[in-house]
């Protein structure tokens, strides 16, 4: 199977090769060929179109679902694509008809459920990446970058991106961490308020170190999640802020010597979780709030108990492992 699995990558990459505009290196880079740059051609722009498009290529071989999901992953994994690589193009065709076959309506059915805690499987390819390392394959950015340049305090610290997770969970209305009015964008906000049972928490945590000081901490993306009132396997999202926190055991003079503060130790359990939400007056100011919530839009094209692949609203890709 692994043989196998290993042909058809090499096939897909050369394929891939023959194709103009793309090229598989360097690692992490998007291609100008992406599905990310011809969205505006091939991918729902608005919640109206979910019959999301990703390629009309075929598949390089006879694939099975097993096969293309060991391949996307391998291709992923190893650096020799991203999320939005024109070589995964085929293999998520036959992932996103598998499941399109299947009937299975992501927003309220619990098996496989949307709800988790959600790894991606590559290191980021944001714009304005500063450098990667070549020996743990890590880019790294300036805070003020992953941030939207919203924490004044550390715009300028550079950081190795070692993962991304998104925590993906119910609200219960009772908790602290239920947004308030103002977090809910207007034209969503009847229909939460009405039926909050439906709304979850869509936390986006990136973790982080500052080589050679022992430094490692969380950058956190606040947003919520509502299943779209109509169309199939769409949410709506938004984003209403974030904040800066230290991983556990990180050495408190050292942060103080990068942040000017010490951070309030968070246990590991509370991180893996997403649930490490109460910062201390030291964290506070490396905290953001948008001005007004920044809303977009997802559809699930492929939903199993290990793999999640989305496509936004402006045809970007998401590729995510339980």
């Amino acid at each position: 199977m692994k043989i196998q699995t290993q042909a058809m990558v090499g096939m897909a990459l050369a394929w891939a090769s023959q194709t103009a505009a793309f090229s598989v290196h360097p690692r992490y880079q998007l291609s100008s060929g992406s599905i990310a740059t011809r969205s505006s051609s091939k991918l729902a722009s608005t919640a109206e179109q979910n019959d999301v498009k990703t390629s009309t290529s075929p598949a390089p071989a006879a694939t099975s679902l097993s096969d293309a999901k060991e391949a996307v992953v391998d291709l992923l994994t190893s650096g020799k694509a991203d999320e939005n690589s024109e070589v995964l193009e085929p293999f998520l065709e036959v992932m996103k008809a598998s499941y399109l076959n299947a009937g299975t309506d992501s927003r309220h059915s619990q098996s496989p459920p949307y709800n988790g805690d959600w790894y991606n499987l590559n290191h980021p390819a944001f714009p304005g990446r500063l450098g990667l390392n070549e020996e743990n394959g890590r880019p790294s950015y300036k805070i003020g970058t992953l941030t939207f340049g919203l924490i004044p305090s550390a715009r300028d610290i550079v950081v190795e991106v070692e993962k991304m997770v998104q925590h993906v969970h119910y609200l219960e209305i009772s908790k602290q961490d239920f947004p308030s009015n103002e977090q809910i964008p207007e034209q969503f906000r009847e229909t939460v308020l009405t039926h909050p049972e439906h709304l979850r928490s869509s936390n986006i945590d990136t973790h982080f170190e500052i080589p050679g000081t022992g430094v490692k901490g969380i950058l956190r993306m606040e947003a919520f999640v509502y299943p779209h009132s109509e169309n199939p396997n769409g949410f709506d999202s938004w984003n209403v802020g974030g904040r800066c926190f230290a991983k556990p055991g990180v050495d408190s003079g050292a942060w103080e010597a990068v942040f000017g503060g010490s951070p309030e130790s968070k246990t590991e359990d509370m991180v893996a979780k997403g649930t490490a939400d109460e910062p201390t007056d030291v964290e506070e100011r490396l905290r953001y709030t948008l001005p007004s919530p920044m809303s977009a839009y997802q559809t699930v094209v492929y939903l199993d108990d290990h793999l999640r692949v989305t496509v936004g609203h402006r045809g970007s890709v998401m590729i995510v492992q339980r």
